[in-house]
């Protein structure tokens, strides 16, 4: 009973070690995972979506330009500077002002304003038979009206303005959205860049002992005098060249997982998770996604073109002379009692009217003239950008289809290779047993499949790199 109870013990010891021992790569990270951590983790695709997000909000902004406003004020003002009457204007007034209204500036051009003002005087110091009501209230709405007859002619300033600032919200949202766009390939591309070069270090590797293989059945055959030394020596370069394989292939690896790394967020060097089975059926069935409409860092070039013409046409505006007409209009009241005169103020008994023209001419004919030639070549060379932008992104996107479709026929060919290769060595592999073939022979087949791996392995990391940025033509992420 005790020799039973120690073997249990010493199994169960047993059991332990080898599950400390096991490396803890057994959690499989899926892609859609790992695109997961990405757009949590990685601070500037956060960035960008938080920056989108708050381009979306202000995409009615420009709307408040011509929306109405609440105004108002409040002053207290004493004033004991000397009068020219003393007798009639005292050696001190005394005054709180109030208003308070709405004003705007329509889509037309017409900038209009309506307040009400309260304003409660005290003139101290003045005789009272000139001056029998030295404490008095004023109160008077307001009405003034802007229009102007040559600049802004019609709200084309206000209009621009607003097109402007529209179209300028629009392609600052739409180049946030490419770049999560652009991130999430640059994350797909890192994901399948990190498979493929572990599947590189497993093909070098097993070609590294083909190698070694090679170059000891060769030391063999040279001590027995059965081969020249310069065929111990070639194998001998052979591994040497294996070995730089070898070294390029894992420095590939430690690059790819911190590239990996790096996109979610995490500044470590390793990668412990097992990452999904990438197979040749997966890759035969992937097709060019299609393009919907126009790529977003396009749509944003467009927009900011348009944002720049309409800048163009706003300063235009700004730097043109200009003849205002404009008018005010009010209802008055004034009483020592403020009920009395805020009553005659919604009267016509004490009205007053202002009616006028003013001229502003820029004298500097030859700058202001400059500056708006200035911003239409700018509107020209925007729109000229745009333009250029759209023919090559057009053009990219038929090379990499194009690139896409040839990979996948080399791929297909180099599968087929991969086929014969392996049956080539399989074959041979039995005429060894047959007697009819050498040990060599089948070590140098082994090498040629183990290269036709390392194609196929290229291949398939060209097509996925490929697929990645295909996507960010508006196929789906």
């Amino acid at each position: 009973m005790t020799k039973i109870f120690s073997r249990c013990l010493i199994f169960i010891l047993f059991a332990g070690s080898l599950a400390q021992s096991t490396p803890a790569f057994s959690q499989v990270l899926e892609l859609r995972d790992f695109m997961n951590q990405v757009e949590s983790e990685n601070d500037a695709f956060v960035t960008a979506h938080k920056r989108e997000k708050a381009f979306e909000l202000r995409g009615d902004e420009y709307k408040l330009y011509a929306r109405p406003t609440l105004i108002g004020g409040a002053e207290t003002m004493k004033d004991e500077r000397l009068t020219q009457n003393p007798k009639f204007m005292g050696y001190q007034t005394n005054a709180k002002t109030y208003s308070l209204g709405v004003q705007q500036t329509t889509n037309f051009g017409l900038d209009a304003k309506l307040t009400y003002k309260y304003m409660d005087t005290s003139i101290v110091g003045a005789d009272p038979t000139f001056l029998p009501q030295p404490n008095f209230i004023i109160a008077s709405p307001v009405l003034e009206l802007n229009q102007s007859l040559w600049r802004n002619w019609f709200g084309r300033q206000v209009t621009a303005k607003q097109e402007g600032d529209a179209a300028l919200v629009r392609a600052n949202r739409l180049n946030e959205e490419y770049t999560q766009i652009a991130m999430r390939a640059q994350a797909e591309s890192a994901y399948w860049r990190l498979v493929l070069a572990r599947k590189m270090v497993t093909a070098v590797r097993g070609n590294m002992e083909r190698a070694d293989r090679i170059y000891s059945w060769y030391s063999k055959r040279s001590e027995m005098q059965l081969s020249d030394q310069s065929d111990a020596l070639q194998g001998k370069a052979i591994v040497a060249t294996r070995k730089i394989e070898l070294q390029s292939a894992l420095d590939e690896e430690r690059s790819a997982s911190r590239n990996f790394n790096l996109m979610r967020g995490s500044d470590q060097e390793d990668v412990k998770e097992k990452l999904q089975e990438l197979k040749y059926e997966q890759i035969e069935q992937l097709t060019i996604p299609e393009k919907v409409g126009q790529r977003k860092d396009l749509q944003a070039a467009e927009q900011q073109a348009k944002a720049d013409s309409a800048q163009a046409k706003a300063m235009t505006e700004a730097n043109k002379p200009d003849v205002t007409a404009y008018a005010q209009l009010s209802l008055n009241g004034r009483d020592p009692s403020g009920r009395t005169s805020m009553d005659q103020s919604f009267s016509s008994n004490y009205p007053m009217t202002v009616v006028g023209v003013k001229l502003n001419v820029p004298l500097s004919l030859g700058i202001a003239s400059d500056t708006r030639q200035g911003y239409r070549i700018l509107a020209e060379a925007s729109n000229t950008t745009y333009q250029r932008k759209s023919y090559e992104i057009e053009r990219n996107y038929i090379d990499l289809s194009r690139r896409f479709e040839d990979s996948k026929r080399r791929l297909a060919l180099a599968i087929q290779l991969e086929d014969a290769q392996r049956g080539k060595v399989e074959f041979e592999k039995k005429r060894r047993g047959r007697g009819r073939s050498t040990t060599y022979q089948v070590i140098q087949f082994e090498q040629d499949y183990a290269t036709a791996q390392v194609s196929r392995i290229n291949l398939e990391a060209e097509i996925l790199n490929l697929h990645a940025q295909l996507k960010t033509f508006g196929g789906r992420q």
